[in-house]
């Protein structure tokens, strides 16, 4: 115990000034090493709930590309949720991952599942006025659209045709569908004077939307290739399917999709 009050106060000075000096070593050690501070927030921004995402997409285009299909779908869809939990249902970051979803679905020809994904790729863009790439996803549509009218007659076809002309919408890109079936129909039943009015009238109605590098625009110029080599015009049917050929490299994961692997010969 101490008794002498002077004795007293000069221990609590040195007290208070050697914490202070602590304080400040502390101050300076934490300032020439900014790593210490900074850390826990590098980690944070490396592992973000968007970065996790683009992560698993990559992931997935692999296992897509050598044929794992069962996983791809799982991270194609773990990365599709954590965007939309991150930005919403209707941000248009999610149209990739609609367009993998999709087409995994193409894949496993789950044609109707495909659809609903476009079609909400379709809101998406439409939503944000993003109207010309709103036309190729309509353009997949329309892909998907040709198929399931593979049961209709000449008849039915051609009734359809009429109706949207009625409607004053012959353009609609649906009946470019339309028309490419119909001239498949005429094909095989050997009209190919009708047959090559109707892909040409596919093929300009198609245009209007997608323009010409589009997968759908190449499935109607496929076609069209049967008619040229049956009619005896191999050189361009040759030149047409180089012409398809260049268009669908551009398209890696459609060739895993059997709607746009007809054969060319």
């Amino acid at each position: 115990m101490i008794n002498d009050p002077r004795l007293f106060s000069i221990l609590l000075i040195v007290a208070l000034l050697s914490e202070g000096c602590n304080k400040t070593a502390i101050s300076d050690r934490i300032n020439k090493n900014p790593v210490a501070t900074t850390q826990s927030t590098q980690v944070k921004k490396q592992f973000s709930p968007l970065d996790i995402a683009a992560t698993l997409e990559k992931k997935a285009n692999t296992q897509f590309l050598v044929r794992d299909y069962a996983n791809a779908s799982v991270l194609y869809m773990q990365a599709f949720n954590i965007r939309k939990k991150e930005l919403g249902l209707m941000h248009p970051s999610l149209i990739n991952d609609l367009y993998n979803l999709a087409t995994i679905n193409e894949v496993n020809q789950l044609y109707e599942k495909a659809e609903t994904k476009y079609r909400l790729a379709i809101n998406i863009l439409k939503l944000h006025k993003q109207h010309r790439n709103a036309n190729i996803y309509l353009g997949y549509l329309t892909a998907l659209q040709y198929l399931k009218s593979s049961t209709h007659t000449k008849k039915e076809l051609n009734n359809i045709l009429l109706a949207y002309k009625q409607l004053h919408d012959p353009n609609n890109i649906r009946a470019s569908a339309v028309h490419h079936q119909l001239a498949n129909n005429y094909l095989k039943s050997k009209n190919y004077q009708a047959s090559e009015l109707a892909f040409k009238n596919a093929m300009r109605v198609c245009r209007l939307y997608t323009g010409i590098e589009h997968p759908y625009y190449t499935l109607i110029l496929r076609d069209y290739t049967k008619l040229l080599q049956l009619t005896q015009r191999n050189q361009q049917a040759k030149q047409l399917i180089d012409k398809i050929t260049s268009i669908l490299s551009h398209f890696p994961k459609k060739l895993h999709v059997k709607l746009y692997q007809l054969d060319l010969v």
